[in-house]
């Protein structure tokens, strides 16, 4: 288990143990790295989370494992998970975020892709639109 995993866990259990989640409602969530945390640890399971919304997702975890989601992906076998991503056009990240969507989609993972048109390695401008549309995607 990597650092960060760990942490998001150990985080997860002190916040269970103090007030009961609704285990239905558990989206992971995150922007740049932390947008590729949620899905790793989505897609692994880490944490009992309905899905993930992520935001400019950086292409990997660990810089030498780029390949590293499509074996998650892959194993992904939970008809109830949802995963959604939101990347500009002009992102760094934005090719290798492409082949990660076209991985989900041929494996079954219930997914939404938006693309935004000049947007780089960033928020949109209408986020809070695009956040409160993410959340009833994956709820749904």
């Amino acid at each position: 288990m990597t650092r960060s995993e760990r942490e998001v866990v150990d985080a997860y259990s002190q916040l269970n143990s103090s007030c009961k989640l609704d285990q239905e409602k558990i989206i992971l969530s995150g922007f740049s790295q932390g947008a590729t945390l949620a899905i790793y640890l989505a897609l692994k399971r880490s944490l009992p989370a309905r899905g993930f919304v992520a935001i400019a997702p950086a292409s990997t975890i660990i810089p030498s494992h780029s390949e590293e989601f499509t074996s998650f992906v892959k194993t992904d076998r939970n008809p109830d998970s949802r995963g959604w991503i939101l990347v500009g056009d002009k992102d760094r990240f934005f090719e290798r975020i492409n082949v990660l969507h076209s991985s989900m989609k041929q494996n079954g993972l219930e997914s939404e892709y938006v693309i935004e048109k000049g947007l780089g390695h960033d928020y949109p401008k209408d986020f809070a639109l695009k956040l409160g549309r993410a959340l009833d995607f994956v709820l749904r």
